[in-house]
């Protein structure tokens, strides 16, 4: 709150406490720039306190990769599609849900199919995007499971 204008009160350490700021982690201690909310969990409904939202910038940049490789992959199979003389239903969204893993370096580990959008063309196109889009930049300490790996779901969603 405090990048954008608005006074984050703390309250004063007795001198045997460590102070009491609203922006800490789940230790209590303080994190630069806010990014913990004391008392929220992290999770879908909690939007300010996802790793989504913490590592947007994050997120952003291996958006951007993938749009150079996602975009002319999926036009490649949809012109594929109908060159056989099969459609996509109109009106529809395909979704292709996976989990990408990733070192600490960027590194493509493994690449997982979780929900396909039930025309294959589209979930290959998605997979061979995430492989040919890497190796993507390093992800930020804080995404790092224990391993040193980094597990980030995607979502490719096309509407027809």
């Amino acid at each position: 709150m405090s990048d954008l204008g608005i006074k984050i009160p703390t309250t004063q350490a007795q001198p045997d406490e460590k102070p009491n700021h609203w922006a800490s982690n789940a230790l209590g201690e303080a994190v630069h720039g806010g990014q913990y909310i004391k008392g929220m969990k992290e999770g879908e409904t909690s939007a300010l306190n996802t790793k989504e939202f913490v590592f947007y910038s994050y997120f952003e940049r291996v958006r951007r990769q993938l749009d150079q490789t996602w975009t002319p992959m999926v036009r490649s199979n949809i012109e594929k599609i109908y060159r056989s003389g099969r459609h996509l239903a109109s009106q529809a969204d395909f979704t292709t849900s996976t989990v990408i893993t990733i070192s600490a370096r960027g590194e493509i580990v493994r690449v997982q199919l979780i929900q396909g959008s039930g025309a294959f063309d589209l979930d290959e196109a998605a997979v061979n995007a995430l492989n040919k889009a890497g190796p993507y930049p390093n992800p930020p300490k804080g995404l790092l499971d224990p391993d040193g790996t980094a597990q980030i779901r995607w979502d490719f969603v096309l509407k027809t």
